[in-house]
């Protein structure tokens, strides 16, 4: 059902999103020469502004890195200037990834010993900007850890979680509870939402989450019941049924890519065959979900789905630019460029 109160932040992001570079626009970036040129190269684009205000503080690889986090915040600010107050509690619901994304940054670090800043992480706003900055300012692990579980404390998963770190010291199971109660908030979200591609974009994001903890956890010899225990629902039951009683990995992901009309490639399949990494795979399930959002952006009318597929594919284009800078300035192009154009 279209809602005429979204008829202007449509159009914004309609008029936002044709500015997204496209695949030729990220290969040509990725083949420049130097970051000196990759940096030139942007600042002829909508990212000029963010790289002349950052550029009085920084230069090189962190001018870039500030830059681009720059930039996506101002994007961040149009969006939820120009959507209606009623939908706002719905978009913060759905961007509180960015927040459990940077936790998960800054907790990995501190459980590896490696330093960790701001600059590192997701711009985020208001709560989520007070929550980052103290567990970025947190001394040890421990703390970041009881930062976290008095900022969950209505997420009875987390909170246990944080609570058997104490005797673990394993920082793991508290990772993957963040991720399933990001998870079960959107299915929530996802069930009250009118318009049928919002609500489909939203729920396709849960079976992408489902089928690679599927795949994970097979792997690892896990029971079905208990992996059916970490699984969100809400989502497609088929997904979940059909995987789980795949006899091997390959088929489980054949499901998945019938049920779900998403093409793998024979190395995403070998990779399950051999018992190799399950990055390919992510990439893959990535790209696939990417696919999903420029739809969504494109049909979704009148409606919270075409802004939110526009956020996701504003904050992967900027994650795809981090890495080519990277790539770029410590010269390992040739593998990210794979990984990057992959995406588009």
């Amino acid at each position: 059902m279209a809602d005429l109160s979204f008829a202007y932040a449509n159009a914004r992001v309609k008029a936002a999103k044709s500015k997204l570079f496209d695949r030729d626009r990220m290969r040509d970036l990725a083949e420049v020469g130097s970051l000196t040129q990759f940096i030139e190269l942007l600042e002829e684009s909508e990212y000029k502004p963010s790289f002349v205000s950052e550029s009085t503080r920084h230069s090189g690889l962190e001018l870039v890195k500030a830059a681009l986090d720059d930039d996506l915040a101002r994007k961040l600010e149009k969006v939820e200037a120009i959507v209606p107050d009623g939908a706002k509690p719905a978009l913060h619901a759905i961007l509180r990834q960015w927040e459990v994304n940077n936790i998960k940054k800054v907790l990995a670090a501190k459980a590896l010993g490696k330093p960790v800043s701001t600059g590192d992480l997701l711009p985020v706003g208001g709560g989520s900007k007070s929550l980052c900055q103290k567990l970025v300012g947190a001394q040890t692990l421990k703390e970041a850890v009881s930062t976290v579980q008095a900022a969950y404390r209505g997420h009875p998963g987390v909170c246990k979680a944080a609570s058997e770190f104490s005797r673990t010291q394993d920082v793991r199971p508290l990772l993957s509870a963040l991720d399933e109660a990001y998870y079960r908030s959107l299915a929530k979200l996802a069930r009250g939402q009118r318009d049928p591609f919002t609500r489909k974009f939203l729920l396709y994001r849960i079976d992408f989450a489902n089928a690679m903890m599927i795949l994970r956890m097979r792997r690892t010899g896990v029971p079905h019941e208990r992996i059916r225990h970490h699984l969100v629902t809400g989502a497609s039951r088929a997904v979940i049924a059909e995987m789980l009683g795949a006899k091997t990995q390959r088929a489980a992901l054949q499901a998945f890519a019938r049920l779900r009309h998403v093409q793998f490639s024979e190395t995403a399949y070998a990779a399950l065959d051999g018992n190799g990494p399950l990055s390919q795979i992510e990439v893959e399930f990535e790209k696939a979900f990417l696919s999903d959002a420029r739809s969504t952006a494109s049909v979704s009318v009148l409606s919270l789905g075409a802004v939110v597929a526009y956020l996701h594919l504003k904050q992967e284009e900027v994650h795809s630019l981090r890495k080519i800078a990277y790539a770029t300035q410590f010269d390992v192009r040739d593998d990210v460029k794979k990984t990057v154009l992959a995406a588009y």
